[in-house]
């Protein structure tokens, strides 16, 4: 006989597996239509000889479907919460099921156990039809198989979970599932249009995106999806470019994985507390749990102000003041989102429309709130605008200039650019004007790594219009100084120690006047390009004659590079001596260890006074024409201001249309 302090109930277990059969069965389906019959596509095409048989690209295919895996229980997980539960949504349901002679514990256990089971079941249908197709072509990989259902598994019990936490504190059928969904995305969410708003205030504040979010492990659906990810090992055999000796994997994120799927199991038994003392007169509210109340409406005030300030901002960029003007539009909007999502929030929890009499009080300390962050922001009352490292403190630097990225680490070219940082706080309001004006702009990221290993980061955008080229004092013409030191030009284009014999491939793309296309010399050998590279590219570099980056091109830069771009790829087992790597790849031979390669690209323009590669291309049967030259015959005009112009658009440019070059390296 099953005892009175039982935690499960099989009757009330089997019953919901009856009763709900048809979720199961449209959770089974789906993940056979997602996994399953687009692995029947992904067998046909033969991807690696291994041991005499082809090993299919099924393998890294599956492993690969985890984002539609993820989705899948994501959604899933949300409804099968709210239905296991619905009879909580309605009064008379709630009644019924409160008489019966059944622990609360017993009835949420065995309930949420048979919503386990379903998904459960599916996984294993879902697994079994994908063994079933790779049986049938002859490519059984069980590692594979095996990790892919762990990792559904404990995805669906962390979704579940918490879906099932989410739907206690509601009651209303529509509601749990929608909480359940908003919970999962809101720390990135608020994250990223709290960002925006900011980094429109705080100049030089880093906007980063949605890739580089601090909360980003509060939103789990997209802390998973970007950190699982599968690592290949593969072994050559020496012999031919496509035999595999060994072919193994790892899955990393599976440890994060693991944790929340716990979380998961914390959030269910949290579920249980609340479901035990719900009250269940609160069945139909929007909110089941009174103190929690407060907090809804605080959350939906600050969704109404971030949504309603960044929709429209972006959807007026007409719009684009600066100083006090935009800060007292942010603040209208802030205080006008904010009162549209009190309100909504005040009148789904009092099912009433008449709510304007009331709730005053809470709404103005939020507004106060948004008005002392803006303005906070504005006026840089943090001194965030103002920091400046200590070059002494400073390892290195690293400087995007969107064009070329550089890494400094001597003391001298460190404080070179925190001077530059502090030019351009001071001229804050004139890239400010230049943007809002709609002038062309340049990103400027710099990122600081400190002694303590703490990491300063500033981004900054910079007029580049047309009168910065002309002007030498100007902050673009700063920024090119500092890109084109002897250290940065080392770094952009020297690798450690590496000689000749690390260079891997290259390529040379020039124009061609003649064919009226651009044309690649393929019939360069990689000793070609190793004689390039150490008789006359590392020989003009020491000469300053190569390696300058043009930020503006403008007449006096299309004058002195040549329409012609080198590419020289370096291999190297040794990574120390490696200062970029673009790329990493394992490699060896049947019955050996494998050997770990770093890759490396090097690339950059011809100018006009690198004497030797000048001499040694024209040598070698590579056109070279000027900048300035193939313009002229395409009919293209540069000017000094950087801009060049069509002859066929002469009227649209006399009525202020004009069209920018992009920089490059020269």
């Amino acid at each position: 006989m099953q005892s009175k302090r039982s935690f499960f109930n099989r009757k009330i277990y089997c019953t919901a597996l009856r009763r709900y059969w048809v979720l199961w069965v449209l959770y089974a389906i789906a993940a056979l239509v997602l996994v399953p019959l687009p692995m029947i596509d992904a067998m046909q095409n033969k991807g690696l000889l291994y041991s005499g048989e082809w090993f299919s690209t099924s393998v890294i295919w599956l492993l690969d479907a985890h984002p539609m895996l993820l989705v899948l229980s994501l959604l899933f997980s949300g409804i099968i919460a709210a239905t296991l539960f619905s009879y909580l949504y309605q009064p008379r349901q709630t009644g019924l099921m409160a008489s019966l002679p059944v622990r609360r514990e017993t009835m949420f256990l065995s309930t949420a156990a048979a919503g386990l089971t379903g998904m459960f079941l599916g996984d294993l249908l879902m697994i079994l039809a994908c063994l079933g197709v790779e049986a049938a072509y002859g490519q059984v990989y069980l590692p594979a198989l095996g990790v892919f259902l762990l990792i559904a598994v404990l995805e669906n019990l962390f979704f579940l979970g918490f879906a099932l936490f989410c739907c206690m504190l509601t009651g209303n059928i529509l509601a749990g599932p929608a909480v359940y969904m908003i919970f999962n995305f809101t720390a990135v969410g608020v994250e990223t249009l709290g960002r925006y708003l900011l980094c429109s205030l705080v100049y030089g504040m880093p906007r980063n995106g949605i890739y580089q979010l601090s909360t980003e492990w509060l939103s789990p659906a997209v802390q998973m999806l970007r950190n699982l990810s599968r690592v290949d090992r593969l072994a050559w055999d020496g012999v031919n470019s496509n035999h595999i000796a060994s072919y193994s994997f790892t899955m990393e994120g599976l440890g994060t994985l693991g944790i929340y799927a716990l979380v998961g199991v914390v959030f269910c038994g949290l579920a249980l507390v609340l479901y035990r003392r719900r009250n269940m007169e609160t069945a139909g509210d929007v909110v089941a749990i009174p103190f929690l109340v407060p907090v809804f409406k605080v959350c939906a005030c600050l969704a109404g102000a971030l949504v309603c300030c960044s929709l429209v901002t972006n959807m007026l960029p007409a719009l684009r003041w600066y100083g006090a003007p935009r800060l007292l539009l942010f603040i209208a909007l802030m205080i006008l989102g904010g009162m549209i999502g009190w309100f909504i929030a005040q009148m789904l929890v009092e099912k009433t429309f008449r709510v304007f009499d009331h709730g005053w009080k809470g709404l103005g300390a939020m507004c106060l709130l948004y008005v002392l962050v803006l303005t906070g922001a504005e006026y840089d009352w943090t001194g965030y605008e103002r920091r400046l490292p200590d070059a002494e403190q400073v390892q290195e630097v690293s400087l995007d200039s969107g064009s070329t990225t550089i890494r400094l680490k001597q003391p001298e070219n460190i404080q070179q650019v925190i001077d530059l940082q502090q030019r351009l706080v001071e001229h804050k309001s004139h890239h400010e004007q230049a943007a809002a004006q709609y002038k062309e702009q340049r990103r400027l990221e710099l990122q600081y790594v400190l002694e303590n290993g703490k990491i300063l980061e500033r981004c900054y955008w910079l007029d580049s219009s047309g009168e910065t080229f002309t002007d030498p004092d100007s902050d673009l013409r700063a920024v090119e100084v500092v890109c084109n030191l002897p250290e940065a030009v080392e770094y952009r284009l020297v690798r450690g120690n590496l000689g000749a014999e690390a260079i891997y491939s290259g390529s040379v793309y020039y124009y061609s006047q003649e064919n009226d296309t651009w044309m690649n010399a393929s019939h360069l050998s990689p000793a070609d390009y190793g004689e390039l590279y150490t008789e006359c590219i590392l020989p003009d570099l020491a000469d300053g004659t190569l390696g300058r980056v043009y930020l503006a091109e403008d007449e006096t830069y299309a004058k002195s590079v040549y329409n012609c771009q080198i590419y020289l790829e370096f291999r190297t087992t040794q990574e120390n001596l490696m200062d970029q790597v673009d790329f990493i790849s394992e490699e060896g031979s049947a019955g050996g260890d494998a050997v770990k390669y770093y890759y490396s690209t090097v690339a950059l323009y011809v100018p006009v006074s690198a004497q030797r590669t000048v001499q040694w291309l024209q040598e070698h049967d590579i056109e070279l024409v000027t900048m300035y030259d193939c313009a002229q015959a395409q009919g293209y005009e540069y000017r000094a201001d950087g801009v060049y112009y069509p002859e066929e658009t002469t009227e649209e440019m006399a009525a202020g249309v004009e069209t920018a070059v992009m920089p490059a390296v020269g």
